[in-house]
């Protein structure tokens, strides 16, 4: 099972950023697509297998959080990045944040980082 790390300040966000594998999941509590997405993007992040347990998943909530998404240049929400040791390997946007997506772009950055 993966971690869903909901963050809270941008300390704990570059700490987490720059080792090993991560999903950044960018979000605002304020949209209704994400608000639909949320759910079962985090069950994936939390199910035992679909996401290694060893890969982050990090939440940054625009609206709480927006000197985040301004220094990240996120325009939409839900965007998706997959880092390995802060090296960004691909990106989902929009409606293309789902969990499928999110599982075949996480399969795809395991690959890559071996």
């Amino acid at each position: 099972m993966a971690e869903w790390i909901e963050i809270k300040d941008d300390e704990q966000f570059e700490d987490l950023m720059q080792e090993g594998p991560v999903i950044t999941v960018f979000g605002s509590s304020s949209n209704g697509a994400w608000n639909m997405a949320r759910g079962p993007i985090q069950s994936l992040a939390l199910a035992p297998m679909p996401i290694p347990p060893y890969v982050k998943v990090l939440y940054v909530d625009k609206d709480r959080l927006p000197q985040i998404a301004q220094k990240c240049n996120v325009r939409v929400v839900p965007t998706a990045r997959f880092l390995n040791n802060g090296k960004q390997m691909s990106e989902l946007t929009g409606d293309k944040v789902t969990a499928d997506n999110i599982r075949q772009s996480c399969d795809k950055m395991m690959q890559a980082a071996h």
